[in-house]
């Protein structure tokens, strides 16, 4: 019994043993397990942590490539919400081109090696537009090599693309630029030994045409010119012509070249033809074609010409004067160096052109300063003769103031007064031409003059009719009675031109800074040999003891007194035309 009890206390003491050893061992069980949990939670927030707020775009898919995990970062750049996306496959969110690449590289990469990265691809955002990525991945692959899960990261490859495409755009426009530079730097050569081999022939040919020209001056140096340029650059015709004063479409030749040969001058209409293109333009080029571009130029259709320059020619103040034109039947190529030559001799032209018209003038106003003097001497020798003769001729009126007014006598005497009267007549003209008093300037409107002027020489219009286009105008500065005569002297010589029976037509206008007065009569005309010495003193066209010649010369002293100009415009059969042209008063030049 005392055995059993003793048995029974150790094997309640064994029991005690045992439990208290159990209980110290669940209780050490107890906060190892506490551990393991605190652990697996802190891992559990580390991964995601790790997962889901990650500053970058990151994912993890399962075994099937469908997607388990995604960062925060990787919803806001593409736009998802987490429940969109979770279990959907990754390749299914890749456009076309990307899906095969991620399905026939990566994944066999991956199951390889395990890893891959930075392989280029584009995924399509929640708003359908592209973006491209990096993709860097590893994967944990299955006892039998297969993929069990993988993690991705990846980064926006757009502006990294953008950046590479821009580097390539340039670098292409930079081989673009060089290749082009590169091609206009041969073609400046090319072009540059052209032009040498143009500058030297052009110095070849402007030292003949200068040797060729020079000491020449006035017609000889034209003709000298248009022959030389024929030859030198090999053309047909060269021509120099002067614009009609009233008509600028008209063109009179100063000198004509054809192959080497000087020919008559001529005038002709320059409307519809390349001279009027020169006219307008101031330098007119057509290296071939020209007739293509004239069809209605009947006058280089006859001479068969296929190439044409021509260059304006201007006076001192730039005003257009006429033109220099070459033409060939050949097609032009050297057309630079020929043009510049032909604005080097068009000035020197103009330049000459000028001179003999300054010179005209200046002759025209020494024969009338000459002419002036010995009017004057004629004049005075002539009036006193004249006197005498007129009282003579009255005493002996009245001592055969018996006779009858039909007598042969008296008759006589009645011719013998109107021969003294016609010279005394002429020696006023002499007195009035050879007296240059001084102007008794007012400021005056010319179309007044011009009314004064028709009221004088009423009586003598008989059948002419009077066309009047008169237009307002500025006041001019001049002397009134001097003006007044100058046009009663043009009227009168236009009534007695049209023989008593035609259309005197007056214009008066306002034209760059001068007032212009154009008495325009229906008579024959001037004949054009005359008309160059239309103004010189006693030079007439009317019939013998019908006019003295001083006229022109007085109206021409009259105009260039108040420093205007007077010019002719003959247009044969259709009449002449006068022009006068006056400045304009200036109120504050006073």
């Amino acid at each position: 019994m005392q055995f059993f009890t003793v048995a029974i206390t150790v094997s309640v003491f064994l029991v005690f043993l045992i439990a208290m050893s159990f209980r110290t061992k669940w209780k050490k069980e107890g906060i190892c397990r506490e551990r393991i949990d605190r652990e697996l939670e802190d891992a559990r927030r580390w991964l995601e942590m790790v997962q889901f707020r990650i500053p970058a775009m990151t994912h993890e898919t399962d075994v099937d490539g469908g997607l388990v995990a995604v960062s925060d970062e990787w919803l806001t750049e593409l736009g998802y919400k987490r429940q969109e996306v979770i279990g959907q496959s990754f390749a299914a969110l890749l456009n076309g081109a990307s899906s095969e690449v991620y399905r026939k590289e990566v994944l066999p990469a991956l199951t390889k090696d395990g890893s891959c990265k930075e392989i280029p691809l584009q995924i399509i955002k929640r708003d359908g537009s592209p973006l491209g990525i990096l993709l860097s991945t590893v994967a944990e692959l299955s006892p039998e090599g297969e993929i069990f899960r993988s993690i991705a990261v990846f980064t926006d490859f757009t502006a990294q693309q953008q950046a590479a495409d821009e580097l390539i755009k340039a670098q292409d426009e930079f081989e673009e630029r060089v290749k082009n530079r590169t091609a206009a730097l041969n073609e400046a050569y090319e072009h540059l030994v052209v032009e040498m081999k143009e500058r030297k022939r052009a110095e070849v040919i402007l030292r003949n045409i200068a040797e060729g020209v020079y000491g020449a001056t006035g017609v000889s140096f034209f003709t000298s010119l248009v022959r030389f340029l024929s030859n030198a650059l090999d053309m047909d015709y060269a021509i120099i012509g002067l614009f009609d004063e009233q008509d600028k479409e008209r063109v009179q030749t100063v000198a004509v070249c054809f192959k080497g040969e000087v020919q008559e001058n001529f005038s002709y209409d320059s409307k519809n033809t390349p001279c009027a293109k020169t006219t307008d333009r101031g330098m007119c080029l057509y290296p071939k074609n020209v007739k293509s571009f004239f069809p209605g130029d009947n006058l280089i259709n006859s001479m068969n010409i296929e190439s044409y320059i021509g260059t304006r020619l201007h006076d001192s103040t730039g005003a257009p004067i006429g033109l220099l034109a070459i033409m060939g039947s050949s097609p032009l190529e050297a057309t630079g160096t020929i043009t510049s030559m032909m604005q080097i001799y068009a000035s020197r032209v103009a330049a000459e052109l000028e001179r003999l018209k300054q010179e005209e003038e200046l002759v025209q106003v020494r024969n009338l300063e000459s002419v002036g003097r010995l009017a004057a001497g004629i004049a005075h020798e002539i009036n006193n003769p004249l006197t005498n003769a007129s009282i003579n001729v009255q005493m002996l009126r009245k001592k055969l103031g018996f006779l009858q007014n039909d007598t042969p006598v008296l008759k006589r005497v009645e011719a013998v007064e109107r021969n003294i009267e016609r010279a005394s007549n002429i020696a006023k003209e002499l007195l009035l031409f050879s007296r240059q008093k001084e102007l008794e300037l007012t400021s005056l409107n010319i179309n007044e003059v011009i009314e004064k002027a028709f009221d004088q020489i009423q009586h003598a219009q008989g059948n002419i009719a009077i066309k009047r286009e008169i237009a307002p105008v500025n006041n001019i500065v001049g002397d009134s009675i001097k003006l007044e005569g100058l046009f009663i002297n043009l009227f009168n010589n236009a009534i007695d031109a049209m023989q008593k029976s035609g259309t005197l037509t007056v214009t008066s206008l306002e034209e760059g800074g001068h007032v212009i007065v154009k008495v325009h009569d229906t008579g024959n005309g001037i004949l054009q040999k005359d008309l160059t010495k239309i103004f010189d003193p006693f030079f007439t066209t009317k019939e013998v003891g019908s006019g003295t010649g001083l006229g022109l010369s007085i109206a021409y002293g009259i105009v260039r007194q108040h420093e205007g100009k007077i010019e002719v415009a003959n247009t044969s059969g259709d009449g002449t035309t006068f022009v006068v042209k006056l400045p304009v008063y200036c109120k504050e030049a006073g």
